[in-house]
């Protein structure tokens, strides 16, 4: 296994056809190239990382990723590392995934001295409680306008 933090567009794109069928199954309102475009606008931010695990080090076969970012300053409680998306190919074995995808989010947050994370999902918030043992705090709400 090789894990790469990446700030290359070409990187990010072989994620594309990954995400269409995420987006596909999910019935995402939210195109792959909208995705896109923020993780471009973000490839610069030293808080965004955008992290990519190949089953070796020649980076032939993607079998996870996850995009991570630090909020770092302490306002309104907010000091924690956001997790975006995670993916893993589930050929692979899932506790070895699972606990890989929660040692760089560790890894991440001890770099920045952050204590919390978070992730906001619109379903599986069970899996997440039983996988990586988030617990529900809050209530987002949303309207439209």
């Amino acid at each position: 296994m090789y894990i790469k933090r990446t700030n290359d567009i070409n990187d990010i794109i072989r994620l594309v056809p990954i995400e269409v069928k995420l987006r596909e199954k999910e019935k995402s309102p939210v195109k792959a190239q909208e995705l896109l475009a923020f993780v471009q606008s973000q490839l610069s931010n030293p808080l965004f990382y955008p992290i990519i695990v190949y089953e070796d080090d020649t980076e032939a076969k993607i079998i996870g990723y996850i995009f991570l970012l630090a909020i770092t300053i302490p306002i309104m409680d907010m000091k924690q590392v956001n997790v975006m998306r995670v993916w893993y190919d589930h050929k692979q074995d899932k506790k070895v995934m699972r606990d890989l995808g929660l040692e760089i989010i560790r890894e991440i947050a001890r770099y920045h001295g952050i204590k919390k994370v978070k992730i906001e999902v619109t379903r599986g918030a069970k899996v997440y409680e039983r996988a990586w043992g988030f617990k529900p705090v809050s209530t987002v709400m949303e309207r439209r306008i």
